[in-house]
């Protein structure tokens, strides 16, 4: 069994954050799956709008990020 790994993660704006791993992902792999938590207190979290898999990187779509963090 491989480990599965993050090598690099990507917030291309407010709503667009990309992750590569080491391995290719599973593509059933949706917005039901992810859970992003704010590390700053009184910081919200965002909502993960949608989510798509393409061999080893997945996309995520959220509402704008706030600037507070």
């Amino acid at each position: 069994m491989t480990n599965l790994r993050i090598i690099e993660i990507k917030v291309f704006d407010s709503t667009t954050i990309r992750a590569r791993f080491t391995e290719p992902l599973d593509p059933i792999i949706n917005a039901a799956n992810i859970d992003i938590i704010a590390n700053t207190p009184g910081v919200p979290n965002p909502k993960v709008l949608s989510a798509t898999v393409t061999q080893d990187v997945l996309t995520i779509i959220v509402r704008p990020l706030t600037p507070y963090a």
